[in-house]
């Protein structure tokens, strides 16, 4: 049996991340009054509950956009964030403990979320799920038998998910070394040394997300995520707010849903279900 999992910005949020809504606002907190001015103007008129539709109206603000985005929620990376959790919103806690990796072929899962929680949530478990752990080409295919596509884009991939481990970029491949290097600049004596090491920092995980960082803001739909609803027995929708454009773009109409088990779910009958 072959289950998906779509995932919204709700299953994120318990580890520290910023909620659709919330991220509209971060954005708009880092744009210049007068540089910005018609897309500050915009944001605040429109008041939009989702970035993501946002841009798909407004193609002309997505390079603005990109590196603000992928700034934020780098930012918001954290190790601890795991085991600090609310027990009702750990999904990865659940999900990672139930389904061994030798399981992860029969399911697939669909976010909405930028974020890479859930790729360095799945390292984790491969990692510790095995007698004797080993990176490279055995452990990133273990890793990738689950299948994860992210409908507007993800941040770059960290260390563990790289086969060639001599690859390694500098800001971006420890998972929350970026957080941790733009939280600790308060701690660098000199306002000159501070803004070299900050801009240098900012500099190449930019240039890292603009090559990797690949939005799909525009109205069609993403056809691996109709490939994994497709071929599923099973769908569970998780986190997920039900915005038309994002049901659009998942293209959940032109599915024929008669033959599938559709849930929406919070965590708790999640779990109920997977014990059948």
């Amino acid at each position: 049996m072959i289950t998906t999992l779509v995932l919204g910005a709700g299953v994120s949020l318990g580890y520290n991340y910023p909620s659709g809504e919330s991220l509209v606002d971060l954005i708009r907190e880092r744009l210049h009054p007068n540089m910005d001015r018609n897309f500050l103007s915009a944001l605040s008129q429109l008041r939009p509950y989702s970035i993501d539709q946002f841009l798909a109206t407004k193609p002309e603000y997505q390079d603005k956009v990109k590196p603000i985005i992928a700034d934020i929620i780098a930012r918001h990376e954290n190790k601890n964030n795991y085991s600090t959790v609310i027990k009702e919103n750990d999904f990865y806690r659940f999900f990672f403990n139930k389904i061994h990796p030798d399981q992860y072929s029969n399911f697939r899962i669909i976010t909405f979320n930028y974020d890479r929680s859930l790729e360095f949530r799945r390292s984790t478990a491969v990692i510790h799920q095995y007698p004797v752990p080993e990176f490279g080409p055995t452990f990133v295919e273990r890793c990738e038998r689950l299948k994860i596509v992210h409908v507007h884009g993800r941040l770059p991939k960290f260390d563990e998910e790289s086969v060639d481990l001599d690859l390694r970029p500098n800001y971006h491949g420890e998972y929350g070394k970026y957080a941790k290097t733009m939280s600790e600049m308060h701690l660098i004596p000199g306002s000159l040394q501070r803004e070299e090491i900050s801009r240098s920092a900012s500099h190449e995980f930019d240039r890292q997300a603009q090559t990797t960082f690949d939005f799909v803001f525009n109205k069609g739909v993403n056809s691996e995520a109709i490939s994994f609803l497709e071929g599923s027995d099973r769908i569970f929708f998780l986190g997920f707010s039900y915005h038309e454009f994002n049901l659009e773009k998942i293209g959940i109409s032109k599915i024929d849903l008669t033959k599938k088990l559709l849930l929406e779910q919070n965590l708790n009958c999640l779990k109920l279900m997977f014990e059948d």
